[in-house]
């Protein structure tokens, strides 16, 4: 059984560790996520056609990691992130008054890791012995150096076109598979399964190219005007449906909307979605199913 002394002198050791531990680790961890960062977004160039292109060499990529890794207000954003995490595990092993140094150091033991979810770039800590993590949402990455900006937007630009193929198609294969998808309103899913969606699939894989295109092409502009050039990755884009009926008319509508997987358009906001009615040739309601 530990003696009050005891007691005493490992609160005293474990406080003058906190005094001066807590700032290094909470450096280590925003240093070690930040670097993620960077090693993630860059790493891109091996799976994304314009990131290939726009960091075609060794000396063009050690650039753009140096690039994110001077970015402050990413290093801000970082930090603010693993400080209230590491107080709240300090807090939790302080709070009954019976710990010692040994204990600090294991709360703030956590593991660091960038990953890029379902709704973007998220930024990890995981939590010792229980296998757990707390996660946080992290914008898009952006360059800040105007050579790599000018690098990416020539970049993006060439690769609009072989974009502008691949969403079509996908979009059109989203549009096939909606009667087997769709499972939110049962009035609207009668009127999608009115429709010949084989039909209008093999249509919209033309049609949608010219208005995909357009918002792009628009988007690419304020990307521009936003410094935003290789803020998210082109190939991280797809299309979804979005169906409705027109209140006033009874009509089924299916709107085309824009996502990104690592946000593309967190700076510029997402294009206008193409109205597939419109889009499509005397609209849904002349594609009923035979």
């Amino acid at each position: 059984m530990k003696s009050e002394n005891d007691s005493l002198r490992q609160r005293l050791e474990a406080a003058m560790f906190l005094a001066t531990g807590f700032s290094i680790r909470t450096e280590e961890l925003s240093e070690a996520l930040h670097q993620s960062v960077a090693n993630h977004r860059v790493g891109m160039w091996e799976t994304d056609t314009a990131t290939t292109k726009a960091l075609s060499t060794a000396k063009e990529r050690e650039a753009a990691r140096k690039d994110i890794m001077s970015s402050l207000s990413k290093r801000n954003e970082i930090k603010s992130f693993v400080t209230d995490i590491l107080r709240s595990q300090v807090d939790a092993i302080t709070g009954d008054f019976d710990f010692t140094k040994d204990d600090l150091v294991k709360a703030m033991d956590l593991e660091p890791w960038i990953d890029i979810g379902p709704f973007g770039w998220e930024m990890r800590l995981g939590i010792p012995g229980n296998g757990g993590y707390i996660t946080k949402n992290l914008k898009s990455p952006k360059f800040e150096d105007v050579n790599n900006r000018y690098s990416f937007k020539t970049a993006e630009s060439a690769v609009i076109d072989e974009t502008v193929d691949f969403l079509a198609k996908q979009g059109a294969k989203a549009l096939k598979t909606l009667p087997s998808i769709y499972i939110y309103s049962i009035p609207v899913l009668e009127k999608i399964r009115g429709c010949d969606w084989d039909r209008i699939s093999s249509a919209a894989s033309m049609k949608l190219r010219d208005p995909i295109k357009n918002r792009l092409i628009s988007n690419a502009e304020s990307r521009l005007t936003k410094k935003a050039m290789g803020q998210g990755t082109l190939s991280g884009l797809s299309m979804v449906t979005i169906p409705w009926i027109d209140e006033m008319s009874g009509k089924l509508n299916v709107e085309m909307g824009f996502e990104s997987r690592d946000g593309y358009f967190e700076s510029t906001g997402k294009p206008s979605t193409i109205n597939l009615g419109s889009t499509l040739l005397l609209g849904l309601d002349s594609w009923k199913s035979e």
